[in-house]
């Protein structure tokens, strides 16, 4: 399964608190601030445990 950006490229990231789905282009845009931002890096059980969701 592949999970999209808002930008419609490919997510390898999910960043704040609510897990929002980036790519590594838009995951540097969100941490280029002065708070701090959570990233996660999108792995196989994390796109598993979506797909068993649908």
């Amino acid at each position: 399964m592949v999970i999209k950006c808002g930008c419609s490229a490919e997510a390898k990231y999910l960043v704040y608190e609510h897990e929002e789905p980036h790519c590594m282009e838009c995951m540097l845009d969100a941490v280029e601030c002065k708070n701090q931002v959570l990233v996660r890096v999108i792995d196989d059980a994390y796109a598993n445990s979506l797909q068993r969701k649908q």
